[in-house]
């Protein structure tokens, strides 16, 4: 029970370090114009209205890629019963995202594509990092 949630704690915290990277890169690669005020809420509206569709596209795949990776630390750390800490971290992060998407409208698109995707991509990641790697058979030797 610890395991699990040592993992879906780790999963979590994991999938917010890429998220906060990827903002970073996101604000650095597309700086909002000058004349907008990230601390009003309005102006960053205004911002994500602004973004280049090639922004939108990065921002939402390093939104799948934190749960990606969110799943490959907590299937890494639960190990055998893997399945549920990757999806509940997936979930985790979903409702961030979720929160984060209500209170800063973003594109119909690409809150679809999220709530479709993000708890698939943390349970795929949890199976990447569980997967079995079949035994090789010994090979009998002939004798002569």
């Amino acid at each position: 029970m610890t395991n699990r949630l040592l993992a879906v704690l780790a999963g979590t915290i994991a999938g917010v370090l890429v998220i906060f990277l990827g903002d970073i890169l996101i604000h650095t690669l597309f700086p909002a114009p000058g004349y907008l005020d990230m601390r009003i809420k309005g102006d960053v509206e205004k911002a994500i209205e602004l973004m280049p569709i090639m922004a939108l596209v990065l921002m939402l795949f390093y939104w799948l890629l934190s749960s990606f990776i969110g799943g490959l630390v907590a299937g890494k750390i639960a190990k055998h019963n893997w399945q549920l800490p990757t999806i509940f971290t997936g979930i985790v992060l979903l409702m961030a995202a979720v929160f984060n998407m209500i209170s800063i409208p973003h594109p119909i698109w690409m809150v679809i594509i999220a709530i479709v995707l993000y708890v698939p991509a943390a349970y795929y990641g949890g199976k990447i990092m569980n997967k079995k790697v079949p035994k090789k058979k010994k090979q009998k030797k002939k004798r002569k």
